[in-house]
């Protein structure tokens, strides 16, 4: 039944119904291949940029934990007297400038190293039942967690000037922050055990470029202590662009709760970042 056709779409099939079911079928599995390939091709483009996104995500993770091991490790390594002394004539001369004048008595001056810490067992128990932990206790529970990821959004997407952080844990967003910001930061952080120096120290090496470290003010913020500090701090005349607070809330008393959402809300002039852990999270 072959012969010439005048429609070239059939392919050259004679008008018999056999020809007609052989056309219907051919026509069927053309549009079927025609879909199936532009199915496929939107599947291929969908997995290879899910794959670069995933390898980009890993490329800054890898990257940013690195920049800052490197930082941990020249600062626990022996460092150039001379370039320790400008950080900390830096950080002198920042706290100076930025601090309130009530706030200076809550400085931290002097960190211990983690290696003490651990040596002497200080108050690696401290805060298992809530309210404030120790170094020792943040290490005993997650270790030197650090999301890499996070802060270099917080520091090259949010871009802030001056950091106030409630609730710093063993500092390492703060000194990040402090570190890698674009043009520099001011940052403040609020803990009420005194940090580590292996994560606040000047170091070398790498640390050498990134001098600038946060200020940690040692002090419960709702104590009668601490207040005349706190209403200048948790202020909106210090400008801080960012305001951070990440799973704390749940370890400050149920009475403070109120005071705590209304100073973090007037210490804000720009961006907020609040997080506090679930009920019944452990």
């Amino acid at each position: 039944h072959i012969q010439e056709s005048k429609n070239p779409a059939v392919f050259g099939f004679s008008e018999s119904p056999a020809s007609e079911r052989t056309q219907q079928t051919i026509s069927t599995m053309v549009n079927f291949l025609r879909k199936s390939s532009r199915n496929l091709l939107i599947l291929c483009i969908s997995v290879l940029t899910l794959i670069t996104l995933i390898c980009r995500s890993l490329q800054y993770s890898i990257g940013s934990t690195s920049s800052w091991l490197e930082i941990v490790d020249s600062a626990s390594s022996e460092g150039d007297s001379n370039q320790s002394n400008n950080a900390n004539n830096y950080v002198d001369s920042q706290a100076k400038s930025f601090l309130p004048d009530t706030c200076h008595q809550h400085r931290v001056i002097n960190f211990t190293s983690l290696s003490s810490q651990i040596e002497q067992g200080k108050n690696s128990a401290m805060g298992k039942d809530g309210g404030e932990w120790s170094a020792c206790t943040h290490i005993k529970l997650y270790g030197m967690n650090f999301a890499a990821f996070f802060a270099r959004h917080l520091a090259y997407g949010l871009k802030p000037k001056s950091v106030l952080e409630f609730g710093c844990g063993l500092g390492t967003t703060s000194d990040f922050l402090a570190r890698f910001v674009p043009g520099g930061s001011n940052v403040v952080c609020v803990e009420p055990e005194p940090m580590i120096g292996e994560v606040f120290g000047a170091g070398s090496g790498v640390a050498k470029r990134f001098p600038f470290r946060p200020v940690q003010l040692s002090m419960l913020s709702f104590s009668p202590e601490a207040k005349t500090c706190s209403d200048k701090l948790y202020d909106a005349d210090m400008g801080f662009e960012l305001v951070l607070s990440l799973e704390v809330a749940e370890h400050v008393p149920p009475e403070f709760t109120g005071e705590l959402i209304r100073r973090l809300a007037s210490a804000t002039t720009k961006y907020l970042v609040f997080a506090a852990g679930r009920p019944g999270q452990g």
